[in-house]
């Protein structure tokens, strides 16, 4: 267990402190990911929410140790293409993608209850996804595109907007 904060339903992390080594990371990245499920409503709460990762990816080895609050499990697909159909996800995490990739994922699930996440964009802007992990001096925080949120029919409850930084 990576030492920090406890998640609890009151309080969603901004920032967890993290080592260096790849398995931390991980670990980091999964009660970060977990975190954000809390917050999120989707209009028909799927059972369970499926969440597929597409691109490789360096923090996601911990992602099916996921356990919600409410008891709603989380299962986790990797996908193999961006052409793979998407249609049965509720989450999407993006992993090392070329910006014209992402884009096309991201364009394809617009509209549609699929929370997006991506590992690589430091700066939330260019990727249009709704969350964007940030792995800094052994930190792990998120920002948020408040564009992309607000386009999509999920409702991220209002505690997990105040505690990060908007774009």
């Amino acid at each position: 267990m990576l030492p920090g904060p406890v998640f609890a339903q009151s309080l969603v992390p901004a920032a967890v402190p993290v080592a260096a080594d790849g398995d931390a990371q991980s670990e980091a990245t999964a009660q970060m990911v977990e975190a954000i499920f809390n917050y999120t409503r989707w209009p028909n709460r799927p059972q369970p929410i499926r969440l597929c990762i597409l691109g490789p990816s360096s923090h996601t080895a911990k992602l099916d140790a996921i356990a919600l609050l409410n008891g709603t499990k989380v299962t986790v697909d990797e996908l193999g293409s961006i052409t793979e159909n998407m249609n049965d996800c509720d989450a999407l995490y993006l992993g090392h993608l070329p910006l014209t990739s992402i884009r096309y994922t991201t364009a394809k699930v617009r509209g549609k209850p699929v929370l997006t996440l991506i590992e690589r964009d430091s700066d939330c802007s260019a990727s249009e996804v709704m969350f964007c992990l940030s792995f800094r001096s052994n930190t792990l925080s998120f920002q948020l595109n408040i564009d992309a949120i607000s386009r999509s029919p999920l409702r991220i409850d209002p505690r997990v907007l105040r505690l990060s930084k908007e774009h």
